[in-house]
């Protein structure tokens, strides 16, 4: 999905290293039309954070602002990030990555490289990730926005544009994901016909 509208709420949930929450939290809203916001103000004692964003947005595959409101996460090591995006690569990833760092042991990094790398074999994508989900942004115009808005669009398609179709598709396969990184093979295949369909 294309980016939030002016006005959309963020909150931001401090994290501790094993990505519990901390109980602290904060709130700001999108800045502008390209789903802008600012964490300045911010005081935090960990360097991670899940981020939770929930408003209207522009739907890329009809043109048009959402007809109801949708939610999508992240979770981000703020430590050396000066940007971070919340979209649908970081939404699926995130229960992923935490039960790679719980399952697994991997480090947070780790963690986020595999994840997104499955995401993106579950999509088709040819190419390895070379950056993290919460720095790809639709705006970018590079070959990660591209696959964002490819993965994106797919997702609208197979969802006909209904949002309470898309929350439950986004939540359907963040579950799938959680355990092994693969989704199952009649939601693969859907995949494959809706990037098909796309123009």
């Amino acid at each position: 999905k294309g980016p939030f509208v002016r006005g959309s709420v963020v909150t931001v949930y401090e994290l501790n290293s094993e990505l519990n929450p901390t109980g602290r939290s904060f709130k700001t809203e999108i800045l502008d039309d390209k789903g802008s916001f600012s964490l300045a103000d911010m005081e935090l004692a960990s360097n991670y954070v899940q981020l939770s964003v929930n408003g209207y947005f522009f739907n890329e595959v009809n043109g048009n602002l959402s007809t109801s409101q949708i939610t999508l996460n992240a979770i981000a090591d703020i430590t050396n990030n000066k940007s971070i995006n919340v979209n649908v690569l970081s939404h699926l990833e995130e229960k992923r990555v935490k039960s790679l760092m719980k399952k697994d042991k991997k480090s947070f990094s780790e963690a986020k490289k595999q994840a997104l790398t499955e995401i993106y074999t579950s999509f088709y994508v040819k190419t390895s990730p070379t950056t993290s989900s919460e720095l790809v942004s639709l705006t970018k115009n590079d070959d990660n926005s591209n696959i964002l808005l490819g993965i994106s669009a797919a997702l609208l398609n197979i969802s006909q544009s209904d949002n309470a179709k898309l929350t439950e598709l986004l939540s359907v396969l963040s579950a799938d994901l959680t355990n092994d990184g693969l989704i199952e093979e009649s939601l693969k295949q859907a995949i494959k016909q809706s990037l098909e369909g796309l123009n």
